[in-house]
């Protein structure tokens, strides 16, 4: 995760590789988010108390003015981005802040990203965990068939 988020984007000033983000970012997520055991933290995003979002080696918790909300990273099948919107609206790709991500469960996210880079990143990190969840449930069934 950390290879394709350094690879494709780079840190930003609020979106960060986890070990990156200053003490008061690592600290206020600490506060917001019991991990699990045997879960790291990996990429890291404070904006303000409201918008913030932690990738973990095992899920996705964020916060956009509401609640905090969470999926696994196993549930990722689509991610993407309202590049046509923006430019329709004058603004360019490098305005986007939130990617919009579809799980197996049939659930739509909006996630609050850092525009630029570390959205780039971060975008290609979950791309990548769609991938593999996509490859996996095409096995599956395809093993599934040979049994019938």
């Amino acid at each position: 995760m950390i290879t394709i988020f350094q690879r494709k984007g780079k840190d930003g000033r609020n979106t960060r590789i986890f070990d990156h983000l200053d003490e008061t970012q690592k600290e206020f997520l600490g506060t917001h988010v019991a991990l699990h055991k045997g879960e790291l933290p990996v990429i890291g995003s404070v904006e303000s108390q409201r918008r913030w979002l932690l990738m973990t080696t095992a899920r996705v918790i964020w916060c956009l003015e509401r609640e905090p909300q969470m999926f696994p990273l196993t549930e990722i099948i689509r991610v993407s981005a309202d590049f046509e919107g923006l430019l329709t609206s004058g603004h360019g790709k490098l305005d986007v802040g939130e990617l919009l991500v579809e799980t197996l469960q049939e659930g739509k996210y909006i996630l609050p990203v850092e525009p630029g880079s570390p959205l780039i990143g971060v975008w290609n990190v979950l791309k990548h965990s769609a991938f593999l969840n996509r490859k996996i449930v095409r096995e599956l069934v395809e093993s599934a068939g040979d049994r019938s």
